[in-house]
């Protein structure tokens, strides 16, 4: 046999077997990732409940990095805290509850995603349902407690969650640029799955 002949496996169903197996490590890692980004945030929440509720504003690097606990009704920077009762629940609960199940399909079903948008859509639906948990457990609110500025530039107050949700959405924005980096260098791997 001549060297760097390929050999084609004789067992019926192998190609389909390595497929699967693929399929079956991607998803094992995009529930990898959800899981630790649940787990990440639900263990920072409840130690802020625990070690901030009722204390104020506790500086931990001066102005830059101030931990206050809050429960938020509202989405992003309480947008949206004022509305009524029944319009928070469609929105913040029921709407976002059906936006996780949509990407989660998509993850999950989709062949055709590389690693980083994997990786950015199990971020998002693991902060989704990280502050999903609160609404159900907190009847309608979301524990926030980190707020980070420089002067007069200051976030609104956020957690975990919403930080691996703001890294999912980044990946994303970012993916067209990589994509444009990996065509002009000539890399073949752009949308192979891997």
């Amino acid at each position: 046999m001549e060297e760097g002949t390929v050999i084609e496996s004789r067992e019926p169903g192998a190609a389909s077997k390595c497929r699967r197996t693929r399929r079956l490590r991607r998803i094992g890692w995009a529930l990898l990732v959800i899981a630790l980004v649940v787990g990440a945030d639900q263990i920072t929440k409840l130690a802020a409940r625990r070690h901030l509720e009722g204390r104020g504003t506790v500086h931990v690097v001066g102005q830059v990095l101030v931990l206050r606990y809050v429960e938020n009704q509202g989405a992003f920077l309480s947008l949206g805290a004022g509305w009524p009762a029944a319009t928070r629940f469609l929105i913040f609960t029921v709407a976002t509850s059906m936006t996780v199940v949509a990407l989660a399909g998509y993850l999950f079903a989709s062949r055709s995603l590389d690693g980083w948008h994997r990786l950015a859509l199990a971020c998002i639906i693991g902060g989704g349902v990280g502050n999903l948990i609160d609404r159900i457990a907190y009847q309608g609110s979301v524990i926030d407690f980190m707020h980070l500025g420089v002067g007069r530039l200051r976030t609104g107050i956020f957690n975990a969650a919403d930080l691996a949700v703001l890294a999912g959405a980044v990946l994303l924005l970012a993916a067209p640029l990589r994509r444009q980096r990996d065509t002009a260098s000539g890399d073949p791997q752009t949308h192979d799955g891997r």
